[in-house]
């Protein structure tokens, strides 16, 4: 398998020293180009973060290298094609424009049932993965036929627990689907992550200091997040551009990624779930292996293994396994308030 590029993100900046974004560059980002390169971002409300970003990256330089054209469409996926297909928006999309790089950030309203036939699949079931992994190739043919070099954001690492699994999860799909098509994965989860793989909201800006960088929500980024991982996706296109790669070719040894093992019984409601963050040895150790109705990922050692429907079915009637302050506080749940109390703003009162 040919991968154009390969990219290993670390927490230091300037691994990739051909950018700078500073007043009154004569050069511009990419150095002395005859023609503008011509990059799309397409996805969801935060491409369109990520576009706004790119955008006061390119206005720091006198003379920008770069045209972005924004087609994010707010809360789009590959799911809720009813709501947006992006299969049939983007070959209308890259027929108008002739684009050098299409950027591709979306995910992270996929986390739900996916509709097939007039049919409804839980997320994660054989089912959904299987349609999921075929709209996403779909959409990458599009881009492989039109000519256009793909980069795939992954995406980032999140403060609730249960969203960041499954963000994990879709990063792996979203890898192999794309490096099968010889594009560019970007993985930016330790970009925004301690250095022992926790999520935090605050680390280094675009000029090494300390700030607030993910929204409140835990899942967004503020305008200094979004000016962080703009300024590495302009550095990844330079280094592209420039043909000097040979120091990015290392991906996947010794990287901290999430993953999860589904055991599906019959009826396709209870799954077993490592939740471990595991350590890969070599490259290749994450993939995912599809037996009958079963999908076996990476095990581990260190793994702790969870079976939801056996544990619910031990429990006295109406006990929750979760409690109500991790779904408020790690999973971002918003709980119906109480008749009658402080936040309850129903009318009438009584």
């Amino acid at each position: 398998m040919h991968v154009i590029l390969s990219v290993v993100i670390t927490a230091l900046f300037g691994l990739v020293p051909y950018l700078a974004f500073a007043e009154g560059d004569d050069e511009g980002p990419l150095g002395a180009h005859a023609e503008m390169l011509q990059v799309g971002i397409v996805g969801d409300v935060m491409a369109h973060g990520l576009a706004q970003a790119i955008t006061r990256q390119l206005e720091k330089s006198d003379k920008p290298n770069i045209e972005l054209n924004n087609f994010a469409k707010g809360s789009s996926g590959f799911v809720r094609d009813d709501y947006y297909d992006w299969n049939e928006a983007l070959p209308p999309i890259l027929a108008a424009h002739k684009l050098d790089y299409i950027l591709v950030f979306m995910g992270s309203n996929d986390r739900q049932s996916i509709r097939l036939k007039g049919k409804s699949y839980k997320k994660k079931t054989p089912i959904w993965r299987e349609e999921y992994i075929h709209r996403i190739n779909q959409f990458l043919d599009s881009i492989k036929l039109a000519g256009v070099q793909v980069i795939w954001l992954g995406q980032p690492i999140s403060r609730g627990k249960s969203f960041a699994n499954d963000m994990a999860l879709y990063n792996e799909i979203y890898r192999q689907q794309v490096e099968s098509h010889e594009g560019v994965f970007f993985d930016v989860w330790d970009l925004f992550a301690y250095e022992d793989g926790k999520y935090t909201d605050t680390g280094p800006d675009v000029s090494g200091q300390m700030r607030i960088l993910r929204a409140q929500n835990g899942i967004h980024f503020t305008r200094r997040g979004y000016d962080k991982l703009a300024f590495q996706v302009l550095n990844l296109i330079a280094a592209a551009e420039s043909g000097e790669d040979d120091g990015l070719k290392a991906v996947d040894q010794g990287e901290l990624v999430e993953a999860e093992r589904y055991d599906l019984d019959a009826s396709e409601n209870s799954d077993i779930i490592i939740v471990e963050r595991l350590e890969e040895a070599a490259q290749g150790q994450n993939s995912f292996i599809s037996v009958g109705n079963k999908i076996f990922g990476p095990e581990s050692e260190r793994s702790v293994v969870i079976d939801v429907g056996k544990a619910q079915a031990a429990l006295p009637k109406g006990t929750e396994m979760t409690p109500l302050w991790k779904k408020v506080l790690e999973d971002g749940e918003v709980i119906d308030p109480e008749f009658g109390r402080s936040d309850d703003f129903s009318w009438p009162r009584n």
